[in-house]
């Protein structure tokens, strides 16, 4: 049997570079890679440059608090 797929938020406070985040970004990207949906959440729209020094950042779903708000989650 196979385990459902999950879509799954991660609030960020900010997208630039630091050592949380990147461990953020390696969680959020393998999750991709097993089939399920990743998020990154932030405050204020994230500028590609900002996130553009993690090489799977930019395959991320980026969303606002706001655009977030219309959308369910699994966790």
């Amino acid at each position: 049997m196979t385990a459902p797929k999950l879509d799954i938020a991660f609030l960020l406070g900010s997208p630039e570079i630091n050592g949380g985040t990147y461990v953020i970004y390696e969680h959020a990207s393998r999750l991709l890679g097993h089939g399920h949906q990743a998020a990154v959440i932030t405050r204020e729209p994230a500028r590609p440059e900002s996130y553009a020094w993690h090489p799977a950042a930019g395959q991320l779903e980026w969303l606002t608090l706001a655009e977030a708000e219309k959308r369910e989650f699994d966790l």
